[in-house]
């Protein structure tokens, strides 16, 4: 995979974190969770591109 992708990955993580801190509890778990699991993604796969 490209480094673009996990860039992409990455700030779709983040954005989904800050809209979870908007949307509230029920949203925050959810969004947060999902977020979270995608700037780790993109973060060790861009890591692992760099190597």
């Amino acid at each position: 995979m490209s480094d673009y992708l996990y860039d992409v990955l990455t700030v779709v993580g983040l954005v989904a974190m800050v809209a979870a801190l908007y949307l509230g509890v029920g949203a925050l778990a959810a969004l947060g969770f999902i977020g979270l699991a995608l700037v780790v993604a993109g973060v060790t796969g861009a890591w692992r591109e760099s190597r």
